[in-house]
């Protein structure tokens, strides 16, 4: 599987209202691997290659380390599995333990929420 670069990218992205990604496009599609193991390691393998150069762009308007950088990647993609592994009615299984935080701590009168990783090191 090869999603291409931030340069040269093979996906395209339809927006819904609310700005999210609704629909990926793929401009070319190759057959999969009979095991799902297998696709999954190769999605993931794809997904970071892509993931890491949007991470490494991404500006946040907040200091950020290449920890939080590339565990916004990892943290991602958990989800995203998760979320598959659901839908194809295996489970959700057990939330996952962000590596990254969403830095709602930066808003003005807000703090870190419960699941914040910047908390783990307190407790």
């Amino acid at each position: 599987m090869d999603l291409g670069t931030l340069e040269d990218s093979r996906i395209s992205c339809d927006l819904a209202p609310g700005h999210y990604p609704a629909r990926l496009g793929f401009l070319s599609v190759s057959p999969a691997a009979p095991e799902l193991e297998d696709r999954l390691r190769g999605a993931r393998t794809a997904y970071r290659v892509l993931g890491q150069e949007i991470a490494d762009a991404y500006d946040g308007g907040v200091k950020m380390s290449s920890l939080q950088r590339f565990g916004m990647v990892d943290d991602l993609w958990e989800m995203a599995l998760r979320e598959a592994r659901g839908a194809a009615g295996h489970g959700l299984g057990s939330a996952v333990e962000r590596r990254s935080c969403c830095f709602i701590f930066a808003l003005p009168g807000c703090h870190e929420c419960a699941g914040c990783p910047r908390l783990s090191h307190q407790i």
